[in-house]
């Protein structure tokens, strides 16, 4: 549904602004940008992104909903996720730096790629937005087992 969706997209919105654009380097904008790519690369970025931030969602929704039995609470799961952590994220950013690694930074691409944020740990340094795809691609692949086993272990039959 998601790649369905971005294709639509993709065909819409280069059909209408055309490709002349997309091997354009992006520091044409953003001449401070730490990211070395062009608008293609970009806009492939945003796509791959996404589709992590959906799948993450997606695998933590269904064990929120086989392990509590609750549809209801578990289609709250990405709302909270995407929608309301991003205001609590502002509120303590200057407090912590884990809400610079929660998952809403996948959806918002845009302004991280802008920013500067550098992680180290010990001896290695990381940029932001490759740990946050590698965690939560991570986290993502490591739920769908939990969540195999949660629907087996209760009877309950996927739908």
């Amino acid at each position: 549904v998601y790649w369905g969706g971005m294709a639509i997209l993709t065909l819409v919105s280069l059909g209408v602004m055309g490709v002349s654009g997309f091997r354009t380097l992006y520091q044409i904008d953003q001449p401070y940008s730490m990211y070395v790519m062009t608008y293609g690369q970009y806009y492939l970025l945003m796509l791959v992104c996404g589709y992590i931030a959906s799948l993450f969602a997606a695998s933590l929704s269904m064990l929120v909903s086989a392990k509590m039995h609750s549809r209801n609470i578990a289609a709250g799961i990405p709302f909270f996720l995407y929608c309301l952590m991003p205001f609590i994220g502002r509120m303590f950013s200057s407090v912590t730096v884990v809400f610079r690694l929660v998952p809403d930074v996948l959806f918002n691409i845009m302004a991280n790629v802008k920013n500067l944020t550098v992680f180290q740990i010990g001896s290695i340094v990381f940029r932001q937005i490759p740990a946050v795809m590698l965690l939560y691609t991570v986290l993502s692949v490591l739920l769908l087992p939990l969540v195999y086993r949660s629907y087996c272990r209760y009877g309950l039959r996927p739908r």
